[in-house]
This record gives C-alpha cells, sequence and structure tokens, in this order.
C-alpha cells in the first residue's frame, strides 16, 4: 500500500479533487457563486478601459502574466461579496474611479442586470469598503451554488493529471457554470480544451491593447 507521503503532489490532487478544490477555495483562487453569469462589463477596471464578454457553460479565460487574469476572477468575486479587492487594487491606473457589471440569470429564465455602481467604494476610517444595492440580494433566491470561478487551479500539474483534473471539471460543468484562469506560460494548450469541452468559450487576454502589469 502507497502511503501519502510516497505520493507526488500531482497524484495527491488527483486522489481527491474534491478537496483540492476546498484547499483552492480557502487560498481565495476558488469562489462559488450562486447565479449563472450571462455577462461581464468592465470600465476602468485594472486595465481593462471598456471591456465586455460573454460567458457559456464552460468559459477559460486565457493569457499571459499580467494581463488580467486575476482581476477578472477578484472583480467578479467583489460583485458578489465572495472577495475584498481595495479601491487602490481595482480601479485603472490614472482614473478615480471604475465600474463592473455582472449580467446574470435568474431562475434559468430571464436576466438580471447588477447596476454598473454594484462596486460603490465609500470612504470609513481611511479605508475604502464595497457597498452593494438592496436589489442585488434578489439575485440569492437559494443556496445551492450554479458557477465556479477557479484562478490558477492545476498549475502545479502535469500535463496528465491536469487531463485528470479537466475530466473532474467537465462532471462537474453537468450541474454547473465554470469560468477557469489559464496561464500561456504554463503550456496549457488550446486543444486540450477544445478536446474536453465541446462548447469552451476561450476569452483571450493577450488580445487587449495594453501593456500595463497587474497582480
Amino acid at each position: 500500500m502507497i502511503s501519502d507521503k510516497e505520493l507526488s503532489v500531482g497524484q495527491k490532487i488527483c486522489s481527491n479533487f474534491p478537496s483540492y478544490i476546498a484547499d483552492l477555495h480557502e487560498e481565495k483562487k476558488c469562489f462559488f457563486i450562486h447565479c449563472l453569469i450571462n455577462k461581464v462589463c468592465f470600465n476602468k477596471i485594472g486595465l481593462f478601459d471598456s471591456f465586455e464578454t460573454d460567458l457559456k457553460d464552460f468559459n477559460v479565460v486565457y493569457g499571459s502574466v499580467g494581463k488580467g487574469k486575476t482581476t477578472f476572477v477578484r472583480t467578479i468575486a467583489s460583485v458578489f461579496n465572495k472577495y475584498d479587492l481595495p479601491k487602490k487594487d481595482i480601479v485603472k491606473q490614472g482614473f478615480d474611479s471604475g465600474s463592473a457589471r455582472v449580467d446574470v440569470v435568474k431562475k434559468s429564465s430571464f436576466n438580471l442586470i447588477v447596476d454598473r455602481d454594484v462596486i460603490d467604494y465609500v470612504e470609513k476610517n481611511g479605508d475604502c469598503i464595497p457597498t452593494h444595492e438592496e436589489k442585488y440580494e434578489s439575485c440569492f433566491l437559494e443556496n445551492s451554488v450554479k458557477c465556479i470561478i477557479l484562478d490558477d487551479a492545476g498549475v502545479s500539474l502535469r500535463l496528465e493529471y491536469y487531463q485528470l483534473f479537466l475530466d473532474y471539471l467537465k462532471k462537474l460543468n453537468h450541474d454547473l457554470q465554470i469560468i477557469l484562469t489559464v496561464n500561456k506560460s504554463s503550456r496549457r494548450p488550446k486543444a486540450l480544451f477544445l478536446n474536453t469541452f465541446a462548447d469552451c468559450n476561450f476569452i483571450d487576454l493577450d488580445k487587449i491593447d495594453s501593456q500595463e502589469k497587474l497582480f
């Protein structure tokens, strides 16, 4: 019998993916959202001047280091009050304010648009804190998770183990919308995702015309 000490990192992760997801959640690299997300719109957020993208059932946010993948994830998480993102870390450099809008599906039948100013920073004791409009709470009509966002998950896995991880996500994707960030330098080819997910939606942040570096 092989002991845990003899297992590689990849083998340990692959032996218990739910535990790995739980660890990522503790590390703020995984966020559970109670709505299906249709569209994300950023204005003066991070390196994004004016940016919007539609989301499908399985989404890969693809890009090089410093192109805004973590900004993308943390901003969405902040809209849903899952992450405390200071104003200085979210508003585009050189601007005093920015906005983020997330269009979601409520009861999978119609869209609820969360206003541009859903992230509204106010000063309190010298710190910026996010406040949310009351109607935002109507997004949470039930406790079930409908979307899972993963930032740089599986970065330490060899390609064969990463494929097993994608196979696990494919099973989750039957019931959950998934947003996954992938660093191009990790050599995860697009074909890997396209072969696993027939309707994979790629969001290539390298196509944004900016040289700013984030996180």
